[in-house]
């Protein structure tokens, strides 16, 4: 019977690619002895990487923006490069959508026109040819009634970005929301002291009032 230290030095002899024939010599056992304590080994998983690996996080991030069909991400993430197939999507989105149907959210409803949610979100990087990598962010703005989206897509969340992507969206909405509500954007709020007490980004206030 081979003690638990014979055992790992046949391990490690076949890890340095030793044959089973010259383990049994060195070690003074049988050849079926060796192939016993192999074929019993544990093997490690195999860690298999998916077409999907590359497009995970952009697919997490629009399915909490919005409920995007598996379709439309799917003809979405393949304009980008993606090779597999549409099944694999939508096997990968299914526990997330489960998720959000389990979930009991309460929402304020409010009247047509009324308000608006805004927020900006990391997209994560593009890579060009000449090696330069530029991180991307999405402008998004919901309206509250219809639930109405309007991405726009940067690489800075900058003022000027900033102004842009309002300008844009109150033109495709075909409309100015009367209230718009923000998370700390560093843009539209500089410092709140107390509640109901805000330090305004002066510039983006002259946007607003005008």
């Amino acid at each position: 019977m081979l003690n638990e230290e014979q055992k790992v030095k046949v391990k490690l002899l076949h890890e340095q690619g030793e044959s089973i024939k010259g383990i049994a010599r060195n070690l003074g056992i049988s050849k079926n002895t060796v192939k016993s304590i192999l074929r019993n080994e544990p093997k490690e998983p195999v860690v298999r990487e998916s077409k999907l690996d590359t497009y995970k996080e952009y697919l997490y991030t629009k399915i909490n923006q919005a409920n995007y069909s598996n379709s439309r991400l799917y003809r979405e993430i393949k304009s980008m490069g993606y090779e597999g197939s549409e099944e694999l999507v939508k096997k990968y989105l299914q526990p997330y959508r489960s998720e959000k149907k389990n979930e009991l959210t309460m929402r304020f409803e409010t009247l047509p026109g009324q308000q608006a949610q805004a927020d900006w979100k990391k997209m994560g990087c593009i890579n060009f040819k000449d090696g330069i990598k530029k991180h991307t962010s999405c402008f998004s703005i919901v309206l509250g009634y219809s639930r109405d989206m309007f991405n726009k897509y940067y690489f800075s969340e900058n003022m000027e970005n900033c102004i842009d992507a309002h300008i844009d969206a109150f033109n495709y909405f075909g409309g100015v929301p009367r209230e718009i509500l923000y998370d700390q954007m560093k843009q539209v709020l500089l410092e709140e002291y107390s509640k109901g007490i805000i330090k305004w980004n002066k510039r983006f206030k002259d946007f607003a009032d005008y």
